[in-house]
Formats: structure tokens, C-alpha cells, sequence
């Protein structure tokens, strides 16, 4: 090794071991284009993570929590986006929320809605439903709109369903009776059953005593 080989490797390990001691030097050696680059996919990583834990919040909500955070909402499913019958709900609010019934009526009671066309047309589309909804709720009701004008044998086939899964079959004749039996689903959702039962008449006494 020749003495100006030995000058240049002397000076390159003092170079580096300036840059270990001070790592700012480094940083600074760097362009700031560069800098920038590397800190903009931690920025964008950071911004993803919270869009996906805001996302997943709003929907890892359970039934009882949406219906204590908006108890007066008719909570509807995305899926029932262009239904005919949201058009005559005007009583009670509604909002669209990622849920496995078409409809929450409270903390645990929903709703299913079928039309008899299209079950006609896909029969085993209320199987799926049921299982999505699994025995999540007390109260599951199937609410169906008859449309079609043989409907005798639909109707025996969904009452048989209904029961086997335990179900509350509701049969409306047009997409206005469904959205009432909906709004009063919700309007009466913490009443109790004192408000349909007999009133007992308090016996009236005899005006005429003997004394």
C-alpha cells in the first residue's frame, strides 16, 4: 500500500466516524426532496389508519348502542336504498346504517321486508336473510307486501317459514300500510301492552243505602 492510499483510507474512516458522532451532518448531506418523499408515505399511512378506524367504529356498532345514541331513528339498512316504502315514512325519522336486518325497530327487535314478486322470483333469498340476522333480537318480524293476485299458497309457505324461525309474519297490501306498521313498530317500541288491553269499568255503588 503506497503512502497516498493509506492518506485517502485515513480520511474516509475520519468522514464516517464525524458522521456516527454527529448524525445531524448526515441529515443535512441529504436533498430536501428526498426528505420530503420519505415523510410524506408516513403521513399518508397515518391518515389511512385513522379513515379506518373511524370506519370501523360506525360500523361495529350493535343494535342497542345505535338505538341509545338515536333512540327516535327508524334505523334502515343501505340495502333498502330505492325502496318505494321509505317514501311514505313521514311520522318518524330515519337514517341509513350498515346492518344486518332491512329495519331496527329497537334495542333488540327488527324487521324484514319481501315482497311476494320478488320472492316469487328468488326463493331462497329469505333463507339468507333469516340466517344473516341469526337470534340476535326478541322480536323478528317478517313484514311482507302482497303484490301479486295469487297469493294463497306465498302466504302458507312464509307462515310455515315464520314459524319454524320463530318470526312475526305482518302482511300489508301496499307500500303505505307497510311504512305505517313501521312507523308504529318504532312510536310504540317502549310501550306496554296496557294501552290495548281491557279497561276494567270501576263498579258503581249503589246510591241507595240502607241505613
Amino acid at each position: 500500500m503506497s503512502f497516498s492510499q493509506a492518506f485517502e483510507f485515513d480520511d474516509v474512516t475520519t468522514f464516517n466516524n464525524q458522521n456516527q458522532n454527529n448524525p445531524t451532518a448526515e441529515a443535512d448531506s441529504i436533498p430536501k426532496e428526498q426528505q420530503q418523499q420519505q415523510q410524506q408515505p408516513k403521513s399518508s399511512s397515518i391518515n389511512s389508519n385513522n379513515r379506518a378506524m373511524k370506519s370501523s367504529t360506525s360500523t361495529s356498532l350493535t343494535p342497542a348502542e345505535l338505538t341509545s345514541m338515536q333512540p327516535h331513528v327508524l334505523h334502515v339498512s343501505t340495502k333498502q336504498r330505492g325502496n318505494g316504502v321509505l317514501r311514505f315514512i313521514r311520522n318518524v325519522p330515519f337514517a341509513y346504517t350498515k346492518i344486518a336486518p332491512d329495519y331496527i325497530l329497537g334495542p333488540n327487535r327488527c324487521a324484514l321486508f319481501l315482497s311476494f314478486k320478488y320472492h316469487n322470483l328468488h326463493p331462497n333469498y329469505i333463507h339468507r336473510r333469516i340466517a344473516e340476522i341469526k337470534s340476535d333480537y326478541d322480536l323478528r318480524v317478517l313484514l311482507c307486501l302482497v303484490d301479486v293476485d295469487d297469493n294463497a299458497s306465498v302466504i302458507l309457505y312464509l307462515n310455515k317459514i315464520s314459524a319454524v324461525n320463530y318470526l312475526t309474519l305482518v302482511l300489508a297490501w301496499s307500500e303505505e300500510e307497510v311504512a305505517r306498521y313501521l312507523e308504529t313498530f318504532k312510536a310504540f317500541e317502549g310501550k306496554d301492552a296496557s294501552t290495548i288491553q281491557k279497561k276494567k269499568r270501576p263498579l258503581i255503588q249503589n246510591k241507595w243505602q240502607i241505613y
